[in-house]
């Protein structure tokens, strides 16, 4: 065994090294796009399935999608008007919850 290993991580990462703390704010971003693109995907499976009978109600499934599409692009849009008012950048984490 190796003492000390632990507390040798710990430094490292309570000296907030630029290049571990930029590598994983980067992977925990993509991760919150995936997630949020899944999510926006699986709402268009709950709200238009959420119909009832497909059959004969085409036009009634077209709008549910198309007001699913809009509400979550107004989301977005609102949401990075939002951050960069408040922040004065857009924030990529402020938008994806927009979008949900």
């Amino acid at each position: 065994p190796r003492p000390g290993i632990f507390i040798q991580r710990a430094n490292l990462l309570q000296k907030k090294d630029i290049y571990v703390h930029d590598r994983l704010l980067a992977t925990q971003k993509l991760w919150m796009v995936i997630g949020t693109l899944g999510l926006w995907v699986g709402w268009y499976g709950f709200n238009c399935g959420s119909v009832g009978g497909i059959v004969g109600q085409v036009e009634t499934v077209a709008l549910v999608a198309i007001n699913t599409t809009v509400a979550a692009i107004v989301g977005a849009v609102a949401a990075a008007v939002v951050s960069h008012l408040h922040h004065k950048i857009f924030v990529i984490d402020k938008v994806l919850l927009g979008i949900l």
